[in-house]
């Protein structure tokens, strides 16, 4: 699992990458102020510690003019806190002191939960990543940088704050110099975050091919090859442990025990197939795949995937039954419950085309075998497929059992699921 720590000073603009990071990379995203927060919570790390060191009782801190910091249902209240600390260095110290530790605890936890559920990036952001050492347990620090100009607009524009407040803020924060000194990778966001986007494919190591395609919103007329030079931003979810990634193919080994499907008709809940996605916001586009597969176990299945989260996601593939069908077919899932629709087909046929298509939420999935007549499987709304969609490829063995999947002839175009033509649509109200 790769670990990025991010930082920067205030106005750089470091909420709009970790976004992106986030929903168009697939990282889980840890923010060490919001885990702040929570290490005061009723029985959290450093609840006992903050109100022995600062609670008192309500007379004793009247009596020096101060609000007590316990709220009546035993919470702690922040911002009385912070008015406790604010211009007093000693206390402030002693606050860093029972927080800062926990903070670091918790988050070394909850990467390692990520790790064994095989998460591919985590990404912690701190404004202390620096002066507290978090490059013990991140593998890089990216510093994201802005002009100084454009973050004073910035604070300005968004905050309302003053000149003087913000030469305040700047004062406390380190250096560009020092950001730079102890960070492996810079990431310019003075300007559209276009080129920011660029610059973050490009930092991202070989778990994320960093190529331009179809990630933000530009288009190019009629077909565009996804492999051959022009990878797209591609991130792994559950990065399997034997692949191959060339400008013309793909290569998966499947592990045994891994599938997608929740809850329906079977009672489960599996989520632990590799995924190998690309992003982007386009509301009309359709993607090609060829998938060549050696499956000879039962459910042993590969094609394309649209994996938006663990109970949210369309899949469509050819499943192996036995040694004489499969299953060519589809799931939706919406909201923890999967859909399944299929047909069989002869196993000894190892090869199909898929097609997704993409009109604004709604999806259609077909198949091919011959990569030209394609032969429609599905049309299904996804109700969390929100602006922005990843989607791909994946490949799955839910019994003990191996394979190797192949992908190749990847093109992207323009909607090939055209707009229905007839009946016009119900009148609302």
């Amino acid at each position: 699992m790769k670990v990025i720590g991010v930082t920067g000073g205030v106005g750089a603009g470091k909420s709009r990458v970790l976004k992106y990071l986030e929903e168009a990379c697939g990282a889980y995203v840890i923010q060490a102020d919001q885990v702040g927060h929570k290490v005061m919570e009723p029985g959290e790390a450093a609840y006992e510690a903050v109100l022995e060191t600062f609670g008192g009782d309500m007379a004793e801190a009247g009596s020096r003019g101060e609000k007590n910091i316990l709220r009546p249902d035993g919470t702690i209240d922040r911002s009385v806190l912070g008015t406790l600390v604010f211009t007093d260095r000693d206390r402030l110290m002693a606050l860093n002191a029972i927080i800062h530790p926990a903070v670091k605890a918790w988050i070394r936890r909850e990467l390692e939960i990520q790790r064994r559920q095989g998460r591919a990036i985590c990404v912690v952001e701190a404004a202390l990543l620096i002066e507290d050492h978090y490059e013990e347990f991140c593998g890089e620090l990216w510093y994201i940088y802005a002009e100084e100009t454009v973050r004073r607009r910035r604070l300005r524009d968004s905050r309302g704050y003053s000149q003087e407040k913000i030469t305040s803020i700047f004062r406390n924060q380190l250096s560009d110099e020092e950001f730079r000194r102890h960070c492996q990778v810079v990431i310019e966001n003075s300007g559209e975050f276009e080129e920011a986007r660029r610059q973050i494919a490009a930092a991202l190591d070989g778990r994320l091919q960093g190529r331009e395609g179809l990630g933000g919103r530009t288009r190019q007329k009629d077909r565009r090859a996804v492999m051959d030079g022009n990878t797209m931003l591609w991130q792994w979810t559950r990065e399997p442990e034997h692949y191959t990634i060339t400008d013309e193919r793909v290569e998966i080994i499947t592990r045994p025990y891994t599938d997608l499907w929740q809850r329906t008709y079977y009672h489960f809940r599996n989520d632990n197939a590799p995924v190998l996605q690309m992003y982007t916001d386009e509301k009309y586009f359709s993607f090609v795949v060829k998938t060549e597969f050696e499956s000879k176990r039962r459910y042993d299945q590969c094609g394309i995937v649209m994996y938006l989260d663990s109970e949210n996601w369309l899949k469509a593939s050819v499943e192996y039954e036995n040694e004489e069908i499969q299953r060519l077919g589809s799931v939706a899932t919406n909201y923890g419950y999967s859909d399944w629709a299929s047909t069989d087909v002869d196993a000894a046929m190892k090869t199909m085309w898929f097609r997704f298509s993409r009109r604004e939420n709604d999806f259609c999935v077909e198949n091919s075998v011959d990569g030209i007549r394609f032969s429609q499987m599905r049309i299904c709304h996804m109700f969390q497929a929100g602006e922005g969609i990843s989607f791909g490829i994946y490949a799955c063995s839910p019994e003990d059992s191996s394979f190797k999947a192949s992908f190749t002839n990847m093109e992207l175009t323009d909607c090939k699921w055209a707009a229905h033509v007839g009946q016009a649509p119900d009148e609302e109200g």
